[in-house]
């Protein structure tokens, strides 16, 4: 919600606040214990109100986002003041959260799979393709890496885990589908790490060598990265089976926007949204 909304709404319970106070003084000098006591209630129940309206809404994206959504927030927030807040973890971790009644206003999912079965479980509406994005093998060296590196006994390969990181799955079927999965899962020089973002740390902190990651990630770390032969990961978004916080409902407009769209090819997302 913009500030100025924010500060008027304040303003307007401080005033409700302040004429409940004036009545509460009147009350005490007719020396009304009871309707003192009832007056001082309806403060109690006025100022979590308050609070609340300062504070952003709450929504949940796949980590293969954040950086994305990190530039996107900060060209909305030059031109509308403060946006929601963005909680970041793999896809299915915030599915399971969204699932247990967290409060997020939209949710935008790293596949289709996991908007999908919170549309199924009534807690997610208009489930629609936001954008799509490469699977890139990715290190910190200057030269490209190789795919040949994977059949190396010495390379340590860092990937997303799949039971909750869409990018985790991608990576896994085309490890696969080129018979290095299971070899690298007995020879131990497979790391299924919690998200994206957490299989770059891993190379970046010399845990492993390399790693199967989000293009939009590698674009924003050093080093270099080869772009594999896997069909891009679709992105999807959704809403929450319910009202819709206000400046939720303009953040993803902006996410949406002709602006956005622009900052999401930068980052090496194709829009897939109207």
């Amino acid at each position: 919600m913009p500030f100025r909304k924010v500060l008027n709404r304040l303003v307007r319970q401080y005033h409700f606040v302040i004429d409940k106070i004036g009545g509460i003084v009147q009350m005490r000098r007719q020396a009304n214990i009871k309707t003192l006591v009832a007056g001082i209630m309806v403060i109690l129940l006025v100022l979590p109100a308050v609070a609340a309206a300062a504070e952003p809404s709450l929504y949940a994206a796949a980590s293969s986002l954040q950086l994305v959504m990190e530039e996107i927030t900060k060209a909305y927030e030059v031109k509308n003041g403060n946006s929601p807040t963005g909680v970041f973890a793999a896809s299915g971790t915030l599915a399971r959260q969204m699932e247990m009644g967290a409060p997020y206003e939209f949710f935008l999912s790293a596949n289709e799979e996991w908007a999908r079965y919170l549309e199924e479980k009534d807690k997610l509406v208009r489930v629609r393709p936001l954008a799509e994005c490469p699977l890139v093998l990715w290190w910190t060296r200057e030269d490209a890496p190789s795919v040949d590196l994977l059949q190396s006994s010495k390379i340590r390969l860092a990937i997303a885990d799949p039971a909750v990181a869409p990018f985790g799955v991608s990576a896994k079927k085309y490890l696969e589908r080129n018979g290095t999965y299971r070899k690298l899962l007995e020879a131990k020089r497979l790391v299924l790490s919690g998200n994206v973002l957490q299989a770059a740390l891993s190379v970046k902190s010399g845990g492993v060598d390399v790693a199967l990651i989000p293009l939009s990630i590698a674009l924003k770390l050093e080093g270099s990265w080869h772009r594999i032969s896997a069909e891009p990961v679709k992105l999807f978004y959704g809403l929450k089976n319910g009202d819709i916080a206000e400046d939720a409902i303009a953040f993803l407009g902006f996410v949406k926007s002709p602006e956005s769209r622009q900052i999401f090819r930068k980052n090496g997302f194709e829009p897939l949204f109207p």
